[in-house]
């Protein structure tokens, strides 16, 4: 199972937007993301990385140019 919603060179604003927007499918990457070695983003596993988003996010900080 893959698409576009599971690009691995997806930014983290793009991953906080799809487990917003679309949760089923923030959902699917995170239980394919557990069963693999490999993580999404290649630093942090996914619930990890959002949590890190959602900070810089209160911060000001998510939607500028320098974002990962």
């Amino acid at each position: 199972m893959g698409g576009c919603w599971s690009c691995p060179f997806q930014k983290a604003k793009h991953w906080l937007g799809l487990s917003r927007q679309h949760p089923d499918l923030f959902a699917k990457a995170v239980e394919e993301e557990a069963r693999s070695a490999f993580s999404y983003n290649g630093t942090a596993k996914l619930p990890l990385l959002i949590r890190r988003a959602e900070a810089k996010e209160s911060q000001g900080m998510l939607w500028t140019e320098e974002d990962d």
